[in-house]
This record gives structure tokens, C-alpha cells and sequence, in this order.
């Protein structure tokens, strides 16, 4: 009888951790083995799932996070190269001025888009956000701005439908950065897909 009662103590102990020696950060289908007994070690190998399943979600969250940053960076880089670029071929010291301000402008947006990028993190970790109201129109032009200086003879023509009444038809609630982000991954997939130096964008609003 005690010889049973040891071996019933000790096999899922020997079971858990021969689990452990092959278990690490990208075995995320592979668990500690849950004895049929809901006894402590029952309950110490739950918790440790548990604690698995949460570091294998942050685990990627981390690599979600990289691919965000290598894609959504790309945009106000390439506008701060483009206007270095400028200044570098100007010899008016007044238009060289004006480029500088651009780029200390373009700067201040590549701090707001690291920005959005901690609001992503916000939005994955379901922490607050902060919603206000927007004009969608605003939006629109701002990322047609930003696309003019990676893309200038790509034309980007833009149209409000008429069904728009007023300003509230067209202003929607919603983060500023992140409707932003989206708003202009849809503008630069205009300049990287369109087959023409071409494109238009039209508001319209859904009736019904």
C-alpha cells in the first residue's frame, strides 16, 4: 500500500518534469500534464499553464510589436530622408529654412507615430484609450501631405460624396493616432499597388 501511494505521489511529479526539460518559449502547444486528481499538484500544474499561456501571449506581442514598428516607421522616415535630400541639393538660404521647418515638423510626426505605436500597445494590453471627435477629411488630406513628399509626381486626387450634409456626417469618434496610422496604410497602399501615378479617394457616406 505504501509502495502505491508513493508511486501515486511521485509519477506526476517525474511526468512534470521530464514536461519541463522540453518546454521553453516556442513549445507554445506543449503544457505541463494535469493529474487526474484534483489535488495540490493538480493545482500547482494549472497555475503553471496558466502562467505559461500568459508568457507565451507576450511573447507574441513582442515579436507583433517589431513587425509594427518595421512597417509603420517607414512613412515618416522616408519623408525626413526626402526633405534632408532637398535641403541638400538648395542653395537659396531662405527655401533651406523652409525645409528645415519641414523636417522639424516631420520630426515632431515620427515622435507621434512611436506614439501610436505605445497607443497599439494600449489597444493589445486593453488598456484605455483616449477617443475624441474627428474629421475624417482632416485626416485624409494630412496623409495625402505626407505621400506628396515620398511620392511627388503621384497624383492623389480627393472627393467629399455631396451626401455629406454637415460636419457631423462626416466626423467620426475614435483615437486621432491610430485612425491616422490606418488612413494613411491606405494612401501608401495606393502609391505601392496602383498601376498608374494615380489615384482618387472618395468619402462616401452610407445611406440607410
Amino acid at each position: 500500500t505504501s509502495f502505491l501511494l508513493s508511486k501515486q505521489i511521485t509519477e506526476p511529479l517525474v511526468q512534470m518534469a521530464s514536461a519541463l526539460k522540453i518546454i521553453n518559449i516556442d513549445t507554445q502547444n506543449l503544457h505541463l500534464p494535469t493529474p487526474e486528481i484534483k489535488d495540490e499538484i493538480y493545482l500547482l500544474s494549472e497555475r503553471f499553464n496558466e502562467l505559461l499561456n500568459s508568457l507565451h501571449s507576450s511573447y507574441n506581442f513582442q515579436k507583433n510589436a517589431i513587425h509594427h514598428i518595421s512597417h509603420e516607421l517607414k512613412t515618416p522616415i522616408a519623408v525626413l530622408v526626402s526633405n534632408l535630400e532637398m535641403v541638400e541639393l538648395e542653395k537659396d538660404p531662405e527655401k533651406i529654412k523652409t525645409e528645415l521647418q519641414a523636417i522639424k515638423a516631420d520630426s515632431k510626426k515620427l515622435g507621434d507615430m512611436i506614439n501610436i505605436l505605445l497607443d497599439i500597445a494600449k489597444v493589445e494590453s486593453q488598456t484605455h484609450l483616449n477617443f475624441s471627435n474627428l474629421r475624417l477629411d482632416e485626416l485624409v488630406f494630412e496623409s495625402i501631405e505626407n505621400s506628396k513628399k515620398i511620392e511627388p509626381a503621384f497624383i492623389l486626387h480627393f472627393e467629399i460624396d455631396e451626401n455629406f450634409e454637415n460636419e457631423e456626417d462626416i466626423s467620426i469618434v475614435g483615437n486621432q493616432r491610430l485612425m491616422g496610422m490606418a488612413i494613411q496604410n491606405l494612401v501608401n497602399n495606393c502609391l505601392a499597388y496602383s498601376n498608374k501615378k494615380e489615384a482618387k479617394i472618395k468619402l462616401k457616406k452610407q445611406l440607410g
